[in-house]
């Protein structure tokens, strides 16, 4: 919520000041940006033990996010603040084999919805620009799914959790110019998340922790005119 009213206070007013004819202000540019987005766990300080000792196997899990910005006027150099919102979802699962000899699997799936804060800074080289971010993210929801899934039998659930976190999430960024007028752009996005994610289950000796890495791939579109 604080988020939210930052980004009211800050971005309105400024749009407002940009669209008047009678300011002689350097007026900013606006963009917004929305595309697919891939989570792909980093999993650290593990211990499976009862069922199984190999190590947890990680799924990348297609997500998406959302960002509202305003920069400086185009140039060679560009700063610019932003506020984002994605969709951080994973799963860690242990790929069983008891305990039956058919196959069986145990997620550990974490789902959270985020909302940030950044700053950025971006340099144009001809239609290409490279950007490096940094935004805080804070998780707004979360919720944790253990499912066991075992051949012919119903599926269980438990009630573990992950711990939930919020953190930085730092990126880089390619994009490409894909209009004339310089308002459509696509970008190719890497991101590496701080946050941290703790499971544990005593009873069958289930702990990790995991971090995120992330990949993004954005359609953006500049709000106003170049100045």
């Amino acid at each position: 919520m604080r988020l939210i009213l930052f980004a009211i206070i800050v971005f309105v007013p400024t749009f407002l000041m940009a669209q008047s004819e009678d300011c002689h202000c350097f007026k900013p540019v606006f963009e917004i940006g929305l595309g697919p987005q891939w989570t792909l766990p980093v999993i650290k300080d593990y211990e499976v033990g009862i069922v199984t000792n190999s190590k947890p196997s990680a799924q990348a899990i297609l997500n998406y996010t959302f960002h509202l910005g305003i920069h400086t006027h185009p140039s060679a150099f560009q700063a610019g603040l932003e506020i984002i919102q994605d969709r951080k979802k994973f799963n860690v699962y242990l790929p069983l084999f008891w305990p039956s000899q058919e196959k069986s699997q145990w997620d550990h799936i974490y789902t959270s919805y985020r909302l940030g804060l950044g700053a950025n800074v971006r340099y144009h080289i001809g239609n290409f620009y490279l950007q490096a971010a940094a935004s805080f993210m804070n998780e707004i929801s979360t919720e944790t799914q253990v499912i066991l899934h075992e051949p012919g039998a119903p599926s269980r659930y438990f009630d573990d959790e992950y711990t939930a976190d919020s953190g930085w999430l730092l990126n880089a960024t390619i994009g490409y110019i894909l209009t004339p007028d310089g308002r459509l752009s696509t970008s190719l996005n890497f991101g590496f998340d701080t946050a941290e994610h703790e499971f544990n289950n005593d009873q069958y000796v289930h702990h990790w922790t995991v971090r995120n890495n992330m990949i993004g791939l954005m359609i953006n579109y500049q709000l106003n005119n170049n100045p």
